[in-house]
This record gives structure tokens, sequence and C-alpha cells, in this order.
């Protein structure tokens, strides 16, 4: 048995579980090593086949080899633990129960580390198949390995690993977290976050051996576990998971993604890759994500594109899917369009940048807060400087993001697709309000509620019909001041003209909104086709969009006498069914074919640079 005190003793951490085809001759090769000094600690999980009998054979004629036997099955974090508890060497090394290694491994890479004074070492391995055959393929690390190069590259095999603990201050650090997967990574991330670099002997001294079925070979399985590492184990943000989450992705990607040659004889199309909120396993109809759809309907109409699309719809829970579906479809397109929330589309945008993507992209803004949250959450300005394009719906909000140094924003306003409709209006001795949106009190609905109402105290006969989706506990709290006169006719589901018939029947579209970042409401210019007037608060954007005194009545933000006095203003000065015939007038120049015109002309031109 090796003494306590060897100068150089490598103590060998090795976990065993059913391995009795493999584990003699994963023994035999560390008795065939040079260097002489060493123990090695095999650790039985419980194993039920022949692995025990095995061992013990050996370790009746070898006294460096010890069998160390769990009470339960544990997994290989605790049968790690033990061996390392029990080792006596200042050289720990770890080798799996199917694993070799090459005869002067340990020798050579004690060598290394001990003219080096190196504290965590590894070397190149090479893999082979359960038959010991080669596959072809050695691995070769780098020479340097620091903690943020780990993560995006989980390169570091535990079959090369070597740990000196005299310099690492003992065996600590080594103590690997009590997790059934990715235990090993977690370990070296120990190390490496405590500025134990690993360096990498430059030779292959190491064979990992594949084993067909295994965890290791399910790529989707290795996938999770790596998220899972990077989220619980590691706690990254899930910004900075998924770029580290890119890096990992993108070697395997490297080695197993085939992109066909395009046939010279193929009609070329410019390959877009469009990421947006669509909302297609879920009834969502708020402006996000009718914007959304129907920017993908309209290119899809595009005879010139070949469209691939990512919906990041309920993103927080399918982060890991989303990453991967980025990655794989990345390479296979030209172009990247983006459009949903500013949050989301930050992540995006910054995932993008820290992959150093290089591909055109076009990011369409929702909403018009996005300058107010750049400041408010410190967002860095880089990830939008590397857009193509930012296309806003405002001026103001150019102006103020052109205050970051951001020279690649436009103006492309809110759309809506204009097909012809029947109008179902009937004047009546009723002024008929109506609120169309998605129903909540930063919309200004209860407002509207009580103007109505108003109205009709004071003897201006009026109705308020509500669509929208609404929350079941907030709508029955509106319910509870309803009167004869308001009523909530449930969703109506845009098609792009029902939601317009359905419109036309009414004199007046209120919208009161508080909403914060509220930029150019898709509802509003569903009522401008419809034909409607309009009454509408002063938020910031309202001037930009809405004629006051010609299509609409704007009140002061936030003052609901305002909003009164300019209503029965209106209504008393008869004009309504003017202000509807220059609503509709307004509504041809928010038509999708005209606004997008310029942008399609950029995708054209994109393809035809890609050709020459």
């Amino acid at each position: 048995m090796p003494q306590k005190n060897s100068q150089n003793l490598v103590s060998i951490v090795t976990p065993v579980f059913n391995c009795e085809k493999l584990i003699a001759q994963t023994i035999a090769c560390v008795q065939k090593q040079t260097h002489t000094e060493w123990e090695l600690l095999l650790v039985d999980d419980c194993s039920t086949d022949r692995s025990a009998e095995i061992i013990k054979e050996f370790a009746k004629r070898d006294p460096r080899i010890r069998y160390i036997k769990l009470s339960t099955n544990s997994g290989a974090a605790t049968a790690r633990n033990r061996a390392l508890s029990e080792s006596k060497g200042k050289f720990i090394a770890y080798l799996d129960a199917d694993d070799l290694w090459k005869t002067d491994k340990l020798e050579r890479q004690i060598a290394f580390m001990l003219v080096n004074h190196y504290a965590f070492t590894c070397t190149n391995y090479e893999k082979i198949d359960e038959n010991g055959k080669s596959l072809n393929k050695i691995v070769k690390l780098p020479a340097k390995i620091d903690y943020n190069t780990f993560l995006k590259n989980t390169i570091i095999q535990t079959v090369g690993v070597m740990v000196n603990t005299d310099l690492t201050g003992g065996k600590e650090l080594l103590i690997m977290p009590n997790i059934r997967r990715r235990q090993d990574a977690a370990t070296w991330c120990q190390l490496l976050k405590n500025d134990f670099d690993c360096y990498a002997i430059p030779e292959t001294l190491s064979y990992y051996r594949v084993v067909k079925h295994s965890l290791s070979s399910n790529k989707l399985k290795a996938a999770k576990m790596n998220w899972h590492w990077y989220r619980k184990i590691e706690h990254l943000s899930l910004i900075k998971t998924c770029y580290c989450f890119t890096g990992y992705a993108l070697h395997a990607i490297k080695k197993r993604v085939y992109l066909p040659k395009r046939s010279s004889h193929t009609k070329p199309h410019q390959r877009v890759l469009y990421i947006a909120t669509m909302a297609t396993k879920r009834e969502r109809f708020d402006g996000e994500t009718t914007k959304c759809n129907l920017l993908k309907e309209y290119l899809d109409s595009l005879n010139e594109i070949k469209l691939t699309s990512i919906d990041t719809d309920n993103w927080k829970k399918r982060a890991l899917l989303l990453v991967r579906q980025v990655l794989f479809s990345l390479p296979k397109n030209d172009i990247l369009i983006i459009s949903a929330a500013n949050r989301g589309a930050h992540i995006i945008l910054t995932f993008l940048h820290r992959i150093k993507s290089r591909k055109p992209l076009y990011y369409f803004v929702i909403g018009g807060s996005l300058a107010e949250d750049i400041e408010k959450h410190h967002w860095k300005i880089q990830s939008y400087q590397k857009a193509t394009k930012i296309y806003v719906e405002s001026k103001k909000l150019k102006n103020a993001l052109e205050k970051y140094s951001l020279k690649n924003v436009e103006v492309i306003n809110n759309f809506k697709k204009i097909q012809t409709f029947t109008s179902q209006y009937k004047k009546t001795k009723n002024i008929k309000f109506v609120f169309y949106g998605r129903i909540i009190k930063e919309k200004g609905i209860e407002e509207a509620i009580k103007l109505v109402k108003r109205l009709n105290a004071e003897n201006i006969a009026s109705t308020l019909d509500i669509y929208g989706q609404c929350k079941n506990e907030y709508l029955k709290k509106l319910q509870t001041t309803f009167d004869h006169n308001i009523r909530y006719h449930g969703t109506l589901k845009p098609d792009h003209k029902t939601e317009y018939e359905t419109l036309s029947a009414y004199d007046i579209f209120i919208l009161p909104t508080e909403y914060p970042g509220e930029c150019l409401p898709g509802a509003l210019i569903d009522a401008y086709i419809a034909g409607l007037a309009v009454i509408v608060s002063n938020w910031q954007y309202a001037k930009e969009y809405v004629t006051d005194n010609k299509n609409g009545k704007i009140f002061q933000y936030g003052n609901y006498d305002d909003m009164y006095q300019k209503t029965v203003k209106l209504i008393r000065e008869d004009n309504i069914q003017e202000y509807k015939q220059q609503s509709k007038e307004l509504a041809k120049k928010y038509d999708i074919k005209n606004v997008l015109q310029e942008f399609r002309h950029v995708l054209l031109e994109s393809k035809k640079q890609r050709k020459a």
C-alpha cells in the first residue's frame, strides 16, 4: 500500500456502477503506468453485476487498489467525494470506469505540473468506441482555460484532469456538488473561479470512451443538463446563460450540422429568419402580437422571401428551446428581422451581439418606451448599434434614441392590412362609443365607463360597447359598474375584415390611455379604417397620429373633466360625420402596403448584393 507521505503520490478517483465489461481494462491501464506511486480508489455505487467481484480480485493481488462500497446508490458525485475523503496523495486524478490512459500519462502530466508550478491541468484526449477502437477524433484543448472560457466551451474531460492539492490549499475545492449531472463541470468551475486556471499539456494521453445510449451521447439531454448547470449551479443571468450556451452549442453545430449547397438551377431567395412574438400556441390579441403576426403575414406574401419564423411568446418558460432554435436557424439564413417587446428584444439583440453575429439585422420596435427602458435598466447600447436598422413608430422616439448615439434609427409607422368591407353604420339618436383593445385599467377603460355614464346623466344619450381580452377577475369588477347603456362583447379576433365591420357601426372610438410606453396603438388605426371619430388622451406621442379638431379630440393627459368637456363639444358641434370621414382618409397612411414599401426594397437590394 502506498505511503501517506509519498512525495508524488497520485490518488486516482474512479466511481463504478455496473461496469463488468470494461472495468478490468481500466484497472489494467493504471497498473501499466510508468509512474508507479499511485493508489486507485474504486467506489462501487451499488453495482448489480460482477463489477465488485472483478475489483476485489485485482485488489487481492495489488495493494495499491482499494475497493470501497457505498451503502446506497448515490450517483457519481457522492462516489467521487467518498474516494476524495479517503485519498492520501497530493495529486488527485480522475478516471471513470470505462475510460483509459496511455502508459506514461501520469509521469508526463506530473512532470508538466511540477516544472510549471501548475495546480490544475488536463490532457488532450482521443475518442474511442465501446470496443476500444479509435473514432479518429482527438480533442485538443486550449493551452489555458479560465472560467469564462470553460463556460462557453466545456472541453475539460474528467479522464484528463489532475490537481495538485498542495497548491490549491487542500481538497476543499474538489468536493463535488451533490447533483446527478454535470457535477464534474461544476467542480472544475470551483477551481477556475478561485483563480486556478486549467493548463493543458499539449499531448494526447487519455482515451474517452463513447458508449451508445449513454447520457453524454444524447445531445438533447446533454443540452438540457448544461442549461440547468448554468442557471441552477453557476447562477448565471439569463442573458449570460444564453451567451455561454451558444458557445457550448456552436461547438456541437460545427461538428454535426450539414448545410447542403444551393443548386445553381435553384431560384435564389432572400432567406430571412424572423424572431417575433406571434403567440402561435395560445390566443393573444394585444398590439404586440397583432403587429408581429401581421408583419409575418406580409413577409410570407413576398415571393422573393424564404421565411423561417421563431415565436418568442412565453419566452421565460421556453428559453432553452428558443436558444436552440436560433442557433440552428442562424447559419441557414441571410438576414434577421426582430419584432418583440423591449425586454425580449433586448435579450435577443444582446445574445446576437455576444455570439458576434454578422447577419444584417432589422429591429421593429414595439411601443414607445425603448429610450426610457435603455436608461432605466442601463442596457448596453452596443447591441443596438450593431443592428442594421431600428424601426420605430414615432419621430419623437427616434430623436430620443439618437441621443444615445444610435444613428441607425428610422421611422416606420405601425401598420394594418386594409381590405374591402361592408360598413355597418346606421345613425341613431344615441351617440355610440366603442372601446376596443386590451381591457386593463392603464388603457383607460374605467374612465371611458365614467364618461358615458356622466353623459347620460346630463341627458346626452350615449352607449358604450367594449371589445377586447380581459382577465376574469377584472372583468367581474368592471361589470359591477355597468348599466344598461354599457355592454361587454368579448374578444374580436382580427382578420382584417371582421374588426373593421364591427367597429364601423359606431360613432366614436375612445382611448383615455395612460399606458406606459403607448406609441401608435393598432386599435387606433383600426378605428381610422372603420371610419370613427376619436377621443384620446394626450399621451406623449398622440399628436403625431391624431389631428386635433379634424378627426378627433385630444384631451389633457389625466384630466378627465377636460375629456368630458371636449366630448360634449364634439357632439354639440355636430361634426362627428366630418371627423369620421377624416379618419378614413388618415387610414391610408397606415396601409401595410404603403408603410413597408421601402423596407421591401431594402430586402430586394440585399438579395441583389448577395447574388452579385
